[in-house]
């Protein structure tokens, strides 16, 4: 039997919370964070909102001389990961060569490689020199992995994983393989997108993905509802420490979770949109079944991808309903992208943090905007939170070139009777 795997410290930055507990509580308030634009000039685009992140206290959690050289992603998922490690009370227990990243992300340092090619275009040479002379490092998508193991003193594996909108999700996957297969003890992992840029938008705009629901952008993203138009772009992150489970009894840390199964696909349909059958997304929940030794009647929630989009959401429900059959109808569904925006790479571990948060406090968030759903006879959980009782839970990714992924969670049985942990760093805040 393989070594069971579990998550013992969680992190997030988000537009509605940057730390755990006001993430959690946002959600549990339905507050949004998807707001008009002022970083940039949008007055040309047919999207002029997103979900955007501006309360990040990065002070305590990166150094400045760290901040002033690294992209916004990398800045991100290192305050996340940081977070993470101080509530699973990384110490000297764990042996640094055996501690590991992984880290996804989409497109890496965005705004960082917008302004060198600004600078060189303006310049030339001396003026990229000037302004960003360790742009060789920070222009690279795997600078979250590297700046996340410098600060950690990780010396196991440090990898990068791009696979689009599955990339968290696939990151805590091959985190939990590595795992498994004994080649570090602990792995801090997840990922990082800072997309909300004018070239992401634009692009984002021409294939038409995007709402352009200008006028009300809180209620822009409608997930499952008839009246959809599009996801919403947003930008976050969210990582988590995952251990085998010998390691963390050995450390003396209580788990907040268990990692039981994680699955793979791709449906090669086409370069954006999902296959019309959803091949991929189903093949992608039962491989995440198989793993985890499970019939789809084990599982009590599920966590959607959610995005509001005309193609994806009925796929998404299709590929649902032909894996769970009978089942499907009593399986509460619910998504948070009304109120985070689509945050790409990062939405694969921000939803897994949301789910087990679920999980653990017995408390499914509502998805919010979704008014007139597509499927009356599924149980999309709307209007308002239900306490639920819970044991596991799937999330699933959906990334462009049918780039799926999809994980099995379960909530910790080490808990007092409270609901709170005793791991250290404590439980949600």
């Amino acid at each position: 039997m393989s070594e069971r795997i579990v998550v013992t410290g969680m992190g997030v930055v988000t537009p509605i919370g940057s730390t755990v507990g006001t993430f959690w509580s946002a959600l549990l308030s339905g507050h949004c964070g998807v707001r008009d634009i002022d970083g940039f000039d949008v007055s040309d685009l047919g999207t002029r909102f997103a979900g955007q992140v501006d309360d990040v206290d990065y002070h305590p959690l990166v150094p400045a001389r760290v901040r002033r050289r690294v992209d916004r992603f990398v800045a991100m998922a290192l305050a996340a990961a940081v977070q993470a490690a101080g509530q699973s009370g990384l110490d000297e227990k764990v042996d640094p060569a055996r501690l590991g990243v992984c880290v996804g992300t989409s497109a890496g340092p965005l705004a960082t490689n917008a302004e060198a090619s600004a600078a060189l275009a303006v310049g030339g040479a001396h003026e990229l020199r000037r302004r960003l002379p360790y742009l060789a490092a920070s222009g690279s998508m795997g600078g979250a992995a590297a700046e996340i193991a410098r600060a950690l003193d990780a010396r196991g594996p440090s990898l990068t994983v791009s696979t689009e909108c599955s990339s968290g999700a696939n990151a805590i996957g091959l985190a939990t393989a590595l795992l498994r297969a004994r080649v570090a003890d602990v792995m801090v992992c997840g990922a990082s997108d800072a997309t909300v840029t004018r070239l992401s938008m634009a692009s984002m705009s021409i294939v038409g993905a995007l709402s352009e629901r200008n006028d009300a952008p809180s209620r822009a993203c409608r997930p499952f509802d008839a009246d959809r138009d599009g996801f919403v772009l947003g930008e976050g992150s969210a990582m988590l420490v995952l251990e085998t489970e010998t390691h963390a009894r050995r450390r003396g840390v209580q788990p907040l979770a268990e990692v039981l199964g994680f699955g793979a696909a791709t449906d090669i349909a086409h370069a954006t949109a999902p296959d019309a059958d959803g091949r991929g997304a189903v093949a992608a929940m039962r491989a995440a079944l198989v793993d985890a030794d499970l019939e789809s009647a084990s599982i009590d929630l599920f966590s959607a991808h959610a995005t509001g989009t005309r193609l994806n959401d009925p796929v998404e429900l299709d590929a649902f309903r032909a894996v769970f059959a009978d089942d499907a109808p009593s399986i509460p569904i619910y998504g948070i992208k009304p109120l985070t925006g689509h945050t790409v790479a990062a939405a694969g571990a921000i939803e897994a943090v949301a789910l087990i948060l679920s999980l653990r406090e017995g408390v499914v968030p509502a998805t919010a905007n979704c008014d007139d759903p597509i499927d009356q006879e599924l149980d999309i959980v709307r209007g308002e939170n239900r306490r639920i009782t819970a044991r596991r839970g799937m999330s699933t990714s959906f990334g462009f070139g049918g780039q799926c992924a999809a994980l099995v969670l379960a909530a910790s049985s080490g808990l007092d009777d409270t609901g709170a942990t005793s791991s250290r760093g404590g439980g949600v805040a």
